[in-house]
């Protein structure tokens, strides 16, 4: 079997750790090469056999066969090159005596299952599993395709009782040619979808040199809705900010739901601009119904819409954003469409309710991590500035609270707790309800608040249709849980990822919120345990439109200016939006929208504020201006189209290029002075007198020669005679670059602006390969302190050949160093490869870390003007588990104790502080039975020392049972745990051993500060887990060393006397039987708002750098590296053990932002030791130069 792989668009791809056990390297003579190594397992008894515990991403599901262990690996692949793949076996060894566990499916809800077993086969001489790869079909999110390696490094001989270990595997991936007939079907650019992509793929490369599609939506209308005049003003609304707007009737599609989705799935696969979002525009049943999808995976075949966003490709991932107005009758669409006018035109700006957000958990029978995940979200709003954050997580009387806050009026209303919502029921309390203009996005994931095809009113219904036009009430939008079987573990996830898709990853709209929920829950639970990722996918439905764009705070007010009056014949306006302070709003999106679509063009504003929309001549008239943006209240205003004679316009085939004092080919070219020849045309039936026209750009690439002309009258229906303006381009101007030109002109003080078509055919470089050849191991990576010979292969994606190419390489990393830093190249064609003729020579610091990413940026010239910069990534060595995790974003390394390649790998030294064993520690006072019952499990102690964390000093945390602790206090007790960065618990945090613990049995934490205050330790003693009753001891020792960083953080010890990773969790079908977190335990850190972090372990998952932890691991946590341990010297910047005028150069580069020096160098060229990188450090370094 072959599959297709993924081009090379760059040298690199960064992995995650979603990739485990995985390390790519890079792209050699048409094949890729991907390397694993297996942890330490374990082997357990389980009802008479042997059961392998790893860190897993799945297991083997083949009923009655052996169960074993499968990892995999996802890419971002290209879809026209057949791929071969290939596994090849490194190392393995033999585990005898082994009766292994077979598999028991548990996907259908039924107890009391017999236990089975293949006895044919483990009475056979055959080996399982069979093949010990699999490579999946295609995936596809939104066009772009993905494939999933699996690997099965076990192999069973039954026979013999024999189990086979694999070690390590290396995988090719060889290229096999182009795939002939390929079905594929690129689609548009998308906003919406790349967000997930970049989210979800690691390697995902953006098309940068695509242009977006414009922001799309269906909506499929059951009954007579779409007739509705109140209905019609919001899809005019939704046309005026710049949707291209579908609307279908279910009476001509057909209305079940393999109709509707064929209906969608044509719509997404061959419209020229394919929906983005679908809204279903009425309810399940009734006059103005729709229908809508049943599972079948519970046996309770709860409802639910996503299946119709899941349209290419046989997978999880969706195509397009669904949403659903469940409405019944022309009073439910007049109540929803005020409310989305009213709410996303911002009319209400009272103060208060933007600023508010309403978070209300009952634990009573759900627990207390309904309270947990409303602390992470009420973390996350704090943190991302929302300044009123109500919150009730206990007492009575919770319905009178939930309807307070609505009638307050808050922006946000979430509820975690339990079946029947504690009471609140906004079918009995409409009359009470008053938030007339105030209606909050509201969640509330639980058991039947979703049940939309119920045959009655669920809440999230309700809340979406209550009031009257006139006086709406209720939400903007509601989430709601189909069916009374649902668990509370899988609704928090969803619950958490919504908030986190709004507020860090801008899924700014309800219906992106709930995909993201979604993509979460498949992201925590990657096996599906049970097919719950799907029940719940299925079960948490939007009743709302999928495109409403949600407020996160309060909007800004804008100033919106643009011409009032433009003449006939122009065709192009200028819209700047400044903001409350008068300065340019960047990214704001302005739509001009005239008639039936005669003028209908968008364009996002520059960094100036300036959005330049360009459209054909149409008659006389009003264009409406609409400009939006993200917490910006909207903007609307009108241009007109005078009603002129004079119609004066540019026609294409009047322009001609006279460039006799360039290469005379007609051409634009970089570097040429050239002549611009035109005529104008005024097809108006009046003349136009003493008309000036002058060219003007906006570029900063054009110079314009020429001054304005008078050309005097130009007759009707007639052209003018030639004009010409001279105009000399500079030389570094890129192939396809849009000269910006355009026409100025004024006859008695009317204007046209007409743009002038031109663009620039020239060469256009981009890195196409390097070839790394006499490395002293000879496997062509560069290892550090090792010296290679680097061939760069450019490719010319421009229009005309390059000739005389030379190009000098630099680099930002300390401990490079380039020998040798110039080359040249032969002539390149358009669409060629050339590879330099000679050799950069690059010597590695032996000190630089295995799997440093070292960025390049190479200089190219030739003596005809041509100037261009190409930055591209390399990795320097093949990360294995001996060298130290990380850096993240920050700096952060974990280095364990085996890491003995470099010295700053801890030993473990344990430091006992608890009285019991003879320890000087005091008890902090946690009291915690597991599972979230507990008295206290969370104590905030000062330190005896400033400790900064992420940048960020503190004097004090707060120490959780579960074995976290943040900096500051909080109110979490999370005892969930999940990935770092992520949802879950609080930011900051680090993780020492996080996972559901509880106290008894003689467990307990302290604390302790040393004499001199030289470090402070947190110990976890005879700590047991909930899941297992396993024993945890463990400690966290923080150093009083940020003085002696690069960055200025402390440093960390987290030391285990007794590590036992069990808590592997139960995950049964719907809610017949209580879900128990598994996910083993969580170890790492994160940063103050949860978006850098990095992970050690989670779900017994590991990085390739990552040691799987045992009884007496130590791990050291700093931003240290081992060059700035060994040698360095003040002002050597790139390590070549000289000051001069290079390390200069990158100082300079680092504040004019042209590059950026590594953060755990960066300290190099801070001279003065002021925090600050700036020209007294200038100052200091020519000092020394000149001593």
């Amino acid at each position: 079997m072959s599959y297709k792989t993924l081009k090379s668009f760059g040298l690199i791809i960064m992995i995650s750790s979603l990739f485990g056990n995985f390390q790519l390297t890079e792209k050699e003579s048409g094949s890729r090469k991907i390397g694993f190594s297996l942890n330490d397992i374990q082997l357990v008894e389980k009802d008479g056999h042997v059961r392998i515990k790893s860190d897993k991403s799945g297991f083997t599901s083949e009923e009655g066969m052996p169960e074993l262990p499968t990892y995999s690996i996802t890419y971002h692949v290209d879809p026209f090159t057949d791929y071969e793949v290939e596994m090849n076996i490194i190392n393995s060894h033999f585990e005898e005596n082994i009766d292994l566990y077979p598999s028991q499916n548990q996907i259908n809800n039924v107890k009391n299952k017999s236990f089975l077993k293949n006895s044919d086969f483990y009475n056979s001489t055959n080996k399982y599993p069979l093949n010990n790869i699999e490579v999946s079909n295609r995936q596809i999110m939104r066009g772009e395709e993905f494939i999933t390696i699996t690997i099965t490094p076990f192999n069973y001989y039954p026979n013999t009782r024999t189990l086979e270990v694999i070690d390590e595997i290396e995988i090719d991936i060889i290229e096999n040619g182009i795939i002939e007939n390929n079905n594929y079907k690129q689609m548009p650019r998308s906003r919406v979808f790349e967000k997930f992509m970049t989210k979800f793929s690691p390697n995902y490369v953006m098309r940068n040199n695509e242009k977006f599609q414009p922001p799309s939506i269906l909506y499929i209308c059951g009954g007579a809705s779409s007739n509705d005049q109140t209905f019609q003003e919001l899809l005019e609304w939704r046309h005026q900010r710049g949707y291209v707007v579908y609307t279908v009737d279910v009476n001509d599609i057909g209305n079940n739901s393999d109709d509707i989705k064929d209906y969608i799935d044509n719509a997404y696969n061959n419209w020229e601009i394919p929906p983005e979002f679908v809204t279903i525009v009425g309810d399940a049943s009734g006059s103005y119904s729709v229908d809508t999808n049943y599972e079948y995976y519970s046996g309770v075949q709860g409802e639910g819409d996503w299946p119709y966003s899941l349209i290419a490709g046989n997978d999880f991932f969706p195509e397009v954003i669904i949403g659903r107005l469940s409405v019944r009758n022309p009073t439910h669409i007049g109540v929803v469409v005020n409310k989305i006018l009213n709410y996303e035109k911002a009319l209400d700006m009272d103060d208060g309710w933007y600023e508010t957000a309403s978070l209300v958990s009952d634990p009573y029978d759900s627990g207390i991590s309904t309270v947990i995940t409303n602390e992470y979200i009420q973390q996350l709003m704090d943190e991302y500035g929302t300044e009123n954050i109500q919150t009730k997580y206990n007492g009575n009387s919770y319905s009178n609270w939930i309807e307070n806050q609505f009638n307050n009026g808050t922006l946000y209303v979430n509820y975690r707790g339990y079946y029947g919502a504690s009471g609140f029921d906004p079918d009995a309390i409409m009359e009470d309800l008053y938030n007339y203009s105030k209606h909050p996005f509201a969640t509330f994931l639980t058991c039947d608040t979703g049940s939309f095809d119920s045959g009655t009113y669920c809440l999230s219904e309700t809340l979406l249709r209550s009031g009257t036009p006139n006086a709406p009430v209720g939400a903007i939008a509601a989430v709601g849980t189909a069916t009374i079987y649902t668990h509370t573990a899988f609704n928090n996830i969803i619950n958490m990822g919504i908030y986190e898709g709004i507020f860090i990853e801008e899924n700014y709209t309800a219906g992106e919120a709930v995909a993201y929920g979604k993509l979460v829950l498949n992201n925590i639970y990657p096996s599906n345990p049970s097919n719950n990722v799907n029940l719940f996918s299925y079960w948490n439905n939007l009743m709302g439109d999928a495109s409403t764009h949600l407020w996160t705070k309060r909007p800004q007010i804008i100033t919106v200016n643009h011409v009032s009056t433009i003449q006939p014949g122009s065709n192009f306006v200028n819209v700047e939006v400044l903001n409350e302070n008068g300065l340019g709003v960047n990214e704001a999106y302005v739509t001009l929208l005239k008639g039936d679509d005669e003028i209908f063009v968008s364009a996002y504003t520059n960094s100036s504020g300036i959005a330049t929309l360009e459209f054909e001549d149409t008659g006389s008239g009003e264009i409406l201006v609409t400009v939006v943006k993200q917490d910006h209240k909207p903007s609307q205003s009108t241009i007109s189209i005078s009603n002129s004679n004079v119609v004066l316009s540019l026609p294409p085939s009047e322009i001609s290029i006279l460039d006799d004092a360039g290469n005379g080919d007609g051409i634009i070219n970089a570097g040429e002075t050239f002549d611009m020849q035109f005529r104008l045309l005024n097809s108006g039936s009046s003349s136009v007198s003493s008309l000036n026209v002058n060219l003007l750009s906006n570029s900063q690439h054009v110079n314009i020669l020429s001054e304005a002309v008078n050309i005097g009258n130009l007759d009707s229906n007639s052209n003018s005679d030639l004009i010409t303006f001279s105009v000399q381009l500079n030389e570094d101007v890129l192939d396809a670059t849009d000269l910006e030109l355009h026409l100025n002109l004024n006859s008695e003080g009317n204007n046209w602006n007409i743009t002038v078509p031109a663009s620039v055919s020239g060469a256009k470089m981009d890195l196409s390969n390097i070839l790394i050849l006499e490395d002293d191991n000879l496997n062509g990576v560069l290892e550090p302190g090792e010296s290679c010979q680097v061939f760069i292969s450019l490719y010319n994606q421009g229009t005309t050949q390059i000739n005389d190419l030379s190009g000098t390489l630099s680099t930002s990393l300390p401990g490079l160093q380039i020998n040798g830093n110039s080359s040249s190249w032969n002539t390149i064609d358009p669409n060629q490869d050339g590879l330099s003729l000679n050799s950069f020579v690059i010597t590695a610091n032996s000190s630089i870390i295995n799997g440093t990413v070292a960025n390049f940026e190479i200089v190219l010239n030739n003596n005809q003007g041509f100037n261009q910069k190409v930055n591209f990534s390399v990795q320097l060595g093949t990360v294995s588990v001996t060298d130290p995790l990380g850096p993240d974003q920050h700096g952060y390394y974990i280095y364990d104790h085996f890491d003995t390649d470099y010295d700053l790998a801890p030993t473990y030294n344990w430091i006992e502080i608890d009285p019991g064993y003879g320890g000087d520690g005091f008890d902090v006072g946690l009291n915690d039975n597991g599972n979230g019952e507990y008295s206290n499990s969370i104590s905030t102690v000062p330190l005896p020392f400033p400790f900064t964390f992420y940048g960020i000093e503190y004097d004090e945390i707060t120490i959780c049972s579960n074995g976290w602790i943040t900096f500051g206090e909080t109110n979490m007790e999370s005892f969930r745990n999940y990935e770092l960065p992520g949802a879950g618990g609080p930011s900051p945090m680090v993780a020492v051993f996080w996972d559901d613990l509880k106290t008894t049995s003689g467990g307990d934490v302290f604390a302790y500060s040393s004499p001199n205050n030289d470090y402070y330790i947190i110990e976890w003693s005879d700590m047991r887990t909930f899941n297992s009753n396993s024993i945890e001891s463990f400690q966290l020792i923080l150093y009083n060393t940020s003085d002696q960083t690069p960055t200025g953080d402390g440093e960390m010890l987290m030391q285990y006397k007794e590590f036992n990773n069990t808590s592997t969790g139960s995950y049964p079908v719907g809610n017949w039987d209580a879900v128990i977190h598994g996910a083993y335990c969580s170890v790492g850190l994160e940063n103050h708002d949860g978006t850098i972090g990095i992970e050690y372990t989670f779900n017994n998952q590991y990085p390739t750098a990552a040691r799987t932890l045992n009884d007496y691991s130590a791990l050291f946590i700093t931003t240290r590296t081992p060059i700035i341990e060994s040698e360095y010297v003040l002002g050597d910047i790139n390590m070549d053990e000289l000051v001069n005028i290079l390390d200069i150069v990158l100082v300079v580069q680092h504040i004019l932002e042209e590059i950026i020096i590594d953060p755990s160098n960066l300290y190099l060229a801070d001279m003065n030791e002021d925090g600050l990188v700036n020209i007294l450090d200038i100052v200091a370094i020519v000092s020394i130069i000149l001593e």
